[in-house]
């Protein structure tokens, strides 16, 4: 293939992935499959399981919860269970039986583990949730389907389809109640991200226009345009309640925060999760 040739066909192949990716980008429920696509290479090293399972308060905070809820008899599911150790903790609380559903092949190693403890009650399935239904009614439905912002899991769509197709009238979902806390937070002013327009360059480089600029706002994805920021950012209280898996129609509305930096105010909004920072401008 000649030199004109190739070129021509690698901006074919860029221009079809750009069209592609737009269409995907603007669709919840793409996303949402593209999603489950990737996750199972996200957990499916060592290293992101050791951070959890070194981090003591989290692990503790499970083990009191499944002590309290999961009662002898009880059939419970593990949504995503990784290594296993929510399966564990059930079995251990007195489960009948425990159905551990992952949809990654890391689901080798849980089992692996399993058997070297001793674990005889539980079942792994190598699947996505939505494509398994349990022989029986599951009394527990457990779950660490928390992302990095809370709900950028597909954890509500998963959930909320358990609950309606698998989870047996008064069952539980645990945890089944999230508040994301942020707080405002100032930062070193050469590390904040001003919009494209409001740029300072050298030598009188001038990018004001680009604000009206029809050409410049087919490129501008408003980004860091705005955030939404309260002492709480948003929750879901009612698992029994809760109808639709878009994450923003079950959150309460928020007002915009306007922060004015040159009078000290605010640049952004920080939360404590994984130490991230939605910025104001």
């Amino acid at each position: 293939m000649t030199n004109r040739a190739q070129r021509a066909a690698t901006k074919a192949v860029r221009s079809a992935t750009e069209f592609v990716a737009e269409r995907v980008a603007s669709s919840d429920r793409m996303m949402s499959v593209v999603y489950d696509l990737i996750n199972g290479s996200n957990f499916a090293g060592l290293e992101a399981h050791e951070e959890m399972l070194s981090d003591r308060v989290r692990v503790e905070a499970y083990h009191r919860g499944i002590q309290r809820n999961v009662q002898a008899g009880d059939v419970v599911l593990d949504l995503g269970t990784g290594t296993g150790l929510l399966a564990f903790m059930a079995s251990k609380a007195g489960a009948k039986k425990v159905y551990a559903v992952e949809h990654s092949d890391f689901i080798q190693v849980a089992r692996e583990i399993a058997a070297h403890n001793g674990f005889t009650n539980i079942e792994f399935i190598r699947a996505n949730s939505r494509e398994f239904t349990p022989p029986e009614p599951i009394d527990v439905v457990l779950h660490e389907q928390m992302g990095d912002e809370l709900f950028n899991e597909n954890m509500l769509e998963n959930l909320l389809d358990l609950r309606d197709r698998v989870l047996r009238p008064g069952g539980r979902i645990l945890p089944a109640r999230f508040r994301l806390f942020v707080e405002p937070i100032s930062v070193n002013e050469d590390m904040r991200i001003r919009r494209f327009w409001n740029i300072d360059l050298p030598d009188g480089i001038d990018l004001s226009a680009s604000e009206h600029s029809p050409v410049a706002g087919r490129f501008d994805t408003g980004r860091n345009d705005q955030f939404l920021a309260s002492s709480t950012l948003g929750c879901v209280d009612d698992w029994r309640s809760a109808t639709d898996p878009r994450v923003r129609s079950e959150w309460p509305r928020v007002p915009r925060v306007a922060a004015d930096p040159t009078r000290g105010g605010a640049h952004g909004v920080g939360g404590r999760n994984r130490r991230w920072l939605l910025y104001l401008v």
